[in-house]
């Protein structure tokens, strides 16, 4: 681990990008709203991709804040530091399985959100209509909300060289509610049965 000596964030820089790439971003936003601020979540409900250039120094700010927080707890991912990846499981599978071409990375990741949490409300560990509310949010800042079709073994196969694997179980990030999360080890197999 090599600690930066600066970081430097320029929010006009954010002004020059394409829609689609802004959009992009804003799946690693919400990702943070869900699994650390509900304020933070109700902020970007309040915006939209058209509006958003407004609060991005309030939007820089609260994930810098958040990541820092949690990385300053668990510097090397033993253990709060894993809720970064809610999202990710899913997302990664989802980027592996297209060839890293028909899905950007906060594509990705906000479509395995939305999974995660359609399965938390399934085995009652998500608060209900959290799905609803995230699928909203996700749709104001035009991020897709279907998800794609897949083979479920090659999925296994991909989900098998994860991080987070333990085998026949995997380290899998929910949220109980919108602005709180947890980790919780989960079958392989009822990961894949929303898909």
């Amino acid at each position: 681990f090599y600690h930066q000596k600066a970081v430097i964030i320029d929010p006009e820089v954010l002004k020059t990008l394409d829609k689609r790439v802004l959009a992009d971003g804003m799946g690693e936003v919400i990702k943070y709203a869900c699994i650390k601020d509900k304020e933070f979540f109700s902020l970007l409900s309040n915006s939209n991709l058209d509006l958003i250039s407004d609060i991005f120094e309030d939007i820089i700010a609260r994930c810098c804040q958040i990541k820092a927080d949690i990385v300053k707890r668990d510097e090397k991912e033993s253990s709060e530091r894993m809720l970064l990846n809610f999202g990710h499981t899913l997302g990664h599978v989802i980027e592996s399985y297209y060839g890293y071409s028909k899905y950007t990375h906060g594509e990705a990741v906000g479509l395995g959100m939305l999974m995660i949490i359609e399965l938390g409300e399934s085995l009652g560990l998500t608060q209900k209509r959290s799905y609803d509310r995230v699928k909203q949010l996700m749709t104001r800042y035009n991020l897709p909300t279907d998800y794609p079709k897949m083979d479920k073994e090659k999925m296994l196969k991909i989900i098998a060289h994860d991080k987070k694997s333990l085998g026949k179980t995997i380290n899998t990030i929910y949220i109980d509610k919108i602005g709180s999360s947890f980790i919780k080890p989960t079958e392989l197999n009822a990961l894949l049965k929303i898909v």
